[in-house]
């Protein structure tokens, strides 16, 4: 049953969305303003359960790179999008699944990623479905494709207009393909655009998304807000995704590039002289390892900074040098996975991006 979404459970969101991050998953500022623009028109969430059989899912996913200082979308992108996706389902009925719209899915739990869908679905009038691609964030467009493979359809806009860079684009490509043109686009338009992409019917879904995903997340929320002093609330947090609080230490060695809206790095967690840990990430963490190299987590495990200035977690876009941090870990059999991330495509190209392993630390959860 559709119901409609309560200020507290909407921060209580957000909050687990941040955790979930894991690095990534965008702004909680952009999050919070999505969340008060959806708020204020009214906007409501079912299960999937709720869906009509016949109508079209549609993901609703952020693209881009969380350190662009270029980076904007305007209030009406979120509805563009739809309007672009509804015309090209109607123009290719032989190659393109045929429907109604009748609910939005995030691609992925994020402080961003998870209310681009608020918004969309407040203005249109339709439902928040409680599901995401993935439930905690990603890097590549593929990991939040659903385990799709063929054709795929994403129609994308964002950039500032007054600065000559608002863009368009629409794509019927290979999965791959489709998320590496979606990515150009955004680099083009500043750093960022809104997508609408991949529509589904339900029963796709049922097997290969996150399901219950927002619930996860405002259980976290919740639990962090009951604790009345910041240790507590880091370490109800924690405990509501079965993970342990790691360490505690400054941030050292920061490096950081952008290349092709995504944001590619490493820094050192300096506990003492003989206790530090690597942090390697794309847009998300990739990889924790100890001062002699011997890796400890692996995406997707949960990898999750938290600053302990504010006692909140703080993404890859943000870390500073000298920055406190407080690392919690959660190994990956915790976390909501998607379909798109039981795959080895994405991680043999992370693997040559980053030049580290992933693969062999995870063959327990890879189809293929």
């Amino acid at each position: 049953m559709k119901k409609a979404i309560t200020k507290q459970e909407a921060q209580d969101m957000l909050t687990g969305s941040l955790f979930l991050g894991c690095g990534g998953g965008g702004s909680d500022k952009i999050g919070q303003d999505l969340i008060d623009r959806s708020l204020a028109i009214g906007v409501s969430m079912c299960s999937l359960s709720d869906i009509d059989e016949n109508g079209l899912l549609v993901t609703i996913s952020p693209v881009g790179s969380p350190a662009s200082k270029e980076s904007y979308c305007g209030e009406s992108t979120y509805t563009r999008i739809i309007e672009l996706l509804e015309k090209k389902i109607a123009d290719n009925p032989e190659t393109l699944p045929q429907g109604k719209i009748t609910g939005v899915i995030p691609c992925e739990i994020g402080a961003y990623s998870s209310f681009g869908p608020f918004l969309t679905a407040a203005k249109l009038d339709i439902p928040v479905v409680d599901a995401a691609c993935d439930g905690r964030a990603h890097p590549l467009g593929t990991m939040g494709s659903l385990g799709l493979t063929g054709t795929v359809v994403q129609l994308g806009c964002g950039g500032n207009p007054e600065k000559g860079m608002y863009t368009e684009i629409e794509v019927i490509a290979a999965v791959d393909k489709a998320s590496d043109l979606i990515r150009t686009a955004s680099a083009a338009a500043g750093g960022l655009i809104e997508v609408a992409r991949n529509p589904v019917k339900k029963s796709y879904l049922e097997t290969t998304s996150a399901i219950g995903a927002y619930e996860y997340a405002r259980k976290i929320g919740e639990e962090y807000a009951k604790g009345k002093t910041q240790d507590e609330r880091i370490c109800n947090a924690a405990n509501a995704v079965n993970g342990t609080v790691y360490a505690q230490g400054g941030v050292e060695e920061l490096h950081l590039e952008t290349k092709n809206a995504l944001d590619y790095g490493y820094f050192t967690v300096r506990i003492s002289e003989s206790e530090a840990y690597k942090l390697t990430f794309c847009n998300e963490y990739m990889a924790m390892d100890d001062i002699n190299g011997n890796r400890l987590h692996t995406f997707p495990d949960a990898m999750i900074t938290v600053d302990v200035r504010t006692g909140k977690p703080v993404s890859t876009a943000f870390i500073e040098n000298g920055m406190n941090v407080v690392l919690i870990t959660s190994h990956r059999s915790n976390m909501l996975l998607g379909e798109g991330v039981k795959h080895r495509a994405p991680y043999e190209r992370l693997e040559g991006a980053l030049g580290i392993e992933m693969i062999r630390h995870i063959k327990d959860i890879l189809k293929d």
